[in-house]
């Protein structure tokens, strides 16, 4: 039933955006990194022989200013054994609690923003419960926002991305974050190396005056020194989503569908094709 519903949302989210492009006017939209918001980003993917993941990142844009914000993410996940499991268990973990600031201005149609952040590295926690609900959480999300899933690394990181308003009801955001992640030894790692990975994303939403959209997103997560996941060094996925935005609560509803191994094709068996939520308030 999964995949049917994914696959109808694949076809119908680019028709609805489609023809939300041809609204005359649209519900406001509000650059999303130069806003203050707070909210919750959840995921649920699930498999036959997998079992069930769902992670779960609370975050929080704060304006200090009009062009200063403070960002931060607390993220968790739970890992469900599936049915044909020996002994079926589930497992808890806290990801890496994350913080950073960026700046961000509007000319005419066009936000930028540039910025950094950093990670506790609570993956370092010595429970295989909690180490393997992180690694489900990761796998869930296309190994995107990595920072908040890996293991005996210290993730330090910069944030960069333009928002472009095409028109009243259409905009494009692109993302380009650069992230070192640094080791450092446990009594069970001893040889943990330097990875240097970074994550873009693109997309497009368009958005009608009542303030329902739609849209796609296409992301990259690439390690350029070594390789992150069964000898692969990137990990592409697409997402088509619902979105909705009436000024003061906004949400979002999608899937996420790896595209490429190790984690895809999205619609195999076993493979990552992840319901993904988002519900806030803007402050």
């Amino acid at each position: 039933m999964k995949t049917t519903v994914a696959r109808a949302l694949l076809v119908a989210v680019p028709l609805a955006a489609q023809a939300l492009t041809s609204t005359a006017s649209a519900q406001e939209f509000r650059p999303v990194m130069q806003s203050s918001s707070v909210g919750g980003d959840v995921s649920w993917w699930s498999a036959k022989n997998v079992g069930s993941v769902l992670p779960l990142v609370g975050f929080l844009h704060y304006g200090f200013s009009d062009n200063v914000f403070l960002d931060a993410q607390l993220p968790v996940a739970t890992w469900l054994d599936g049915p044909d499991a020996r002994d079926s268990k589930s497992r808890f973990g806290l990801g890496n609690p994350t913080i950073g600031a960026h700046y961000a201005s509007t000319t005419d149609r066009l936000t930028w923003h540039a910025g950094g952040r950093i990670s506790a590295p609570v993956g370092a926690v010595r429970d295989a419960d909690w180490q393997l609900a992180m690694a489900g959480g990761g796998y869930a999300t296309a190994l995107y926002d990595y920072h908040l899933w890996t293991l005996n690394h210290l993730p330090i990181g910069g944030v960069f991305g333009l928002e472009y308003r095409v028109a009243d009801p259409v905009v494009i955001r692109g993302n380009l974050d650069p992230t070192v992640y640094v080791p450092f030894s446990t009594p069970d790692v001893q040889q943990a190396k330097t990875l240097f990975i970074y994550q873009a994303r693109v997309e497009v939403e368009g958005r009608s005056a009542s303030g329902l959209g739609g849209g796609g997103a296409l992301t990259m997560v690439h390690s350029v020194n070594e390789d992150i996941l069964n000898n692969k060094r990137v990990q592409l996925s697409i997402e088509p989503f619902f979105s909705y935005d009436n000024g003061s609560l906004f949400a979002r509803a999608g899937v996420l569908c790896a595209l490429n191994d190790p984690l895809g094709f999205g619609f195999d068996q076993g493979k990552v094709l992840t319901l993904h939520g988002v519900i806030g308030a803007h402050l």
